[in-house]
């Protein structure tokens, strides 16, 4: 009988070994399942002209420890053509308009490595933007032109639970100031640019200078060619400047052109341009152009 009762006990203490090890290993699936949101939300939705854009990485979810680091929260331009909202719902839209910045425009803000505080992570872009300077032959900072922009984090590497950042309409702001818009057309063998620049209301008339390279798609020679021109900007008012050029053999392909120009009002540089992306479209390649 005592042997009995000591089978049982041995019995029960297995079962209720296994009994732990099995809820213990389901608590940690469940939570090896959960995702870690974090929100990503600009302190206002519009920013003057030279203002900071100050932004914050908010975590949604709370006990769930996370760790991400490297990579940054990118500053995308969005077409001006487009309901801004219709880019939230659309990851490959903003990643495609991110690889045409990366080409030759946009900016990211650096992330430090981050993790759950609690505390939302205070961030700053100083609304410029890196670009080289073929004149002077150095990478310089220049400001961003007006437009709707979109916050759109990524990191290189991540510990604990897997991370997600959440956009929403308060991820997009606006950032004022001169407005550009291109009208890029090619035609007979030539690539016609329109470039309109757009001044906010207020303030008195004043003269720029409008610069860019001229893109040499014919000849490949080591002279570089500048277009130079001086424009009468009136707030309120929008100024064109047309640039005219050969395009390149489009024997292999479909011809594209890009180009970073520069606006330069008083103490002021403002940087601008696009980049061409392929994309296809019912079974065909189309060139579309990324703005920056």
């Amino acid at each position: 009988m005592r042997l009995k009762n000591r089978y049982l006990a041995v019995i029960v203490v297995v079962m209720l070994v296994v009994t732990t090890l099995l809820a213990s290993l389901l608590v940690s699936s469940v939570q090896g399942t959960r995702v870690a949101y974090v929100a990503v939300r600009a302190d206002k939705s519009e920013f003057a002209m030279g203002e900071n854009v100050t932004f914050s990485l908010t975590p949604l979810t709370q006990d769930l420890q996370f760790t991400v680091s490297g990579g940054g929260v990118y500053i995308v331009r969005l077409p001006d053509d487009a309901d801004p909202d219709t880019y939230l719902d659309d990851p490959q839209a903003i990643y495609n308009l991110s690889n045409g910045m990366h080409i030759g425009g946009g900016v990211a803000v650096p992330i430090p490595q981050y993790n759950t505080t609690g505390e939302p992570l205070r961030l700053s872009w100083n609304g410029t933007m890196m670009q080289y300077d073929t004149a002077n032959q150095k990478v310089v900072w220049d400001r961003a032109t007006a437009g709707h922009y979109i916050l759109n984090p990524s990191y290189n590497w991540e510990y604990g639970h897997v991370t997600k950042f959440m956009l929403d309409r308060s991820s997009i702001f606006y950032l004022d100031g001169p407005a550009v818009r291109f009208d890029i057309s090619y035609e007979s063998s030539m690539f016609t640019i329109r470039t309109d620049i757009s001044m906010p209301g207020g303030g008195e008339p004043v003269s720029g200078l409008f610069s860019t390279v001229v893109p040499n798609h014919v000849n490949h020679s080591a002279d570089t060619v500048y277009h130079n021109e001086t424009v009468d900007l009136v707030p309120g008012g929008t100024t064109t400047v047309i640039l005219s050029y050969p395009g390149p053999d489009s024997y292999y392909g479909p011809a594209t052109t890009s180009m970073v120009a520069r606006l330069i009002v008083g103490d002021a540089t403002y940087v601008f341009g696009f980049n061409p992306t392929m994309v296809y479209n019912n079974g065909g390649m189309e060139v579309r152009y990324v703005q920056f």
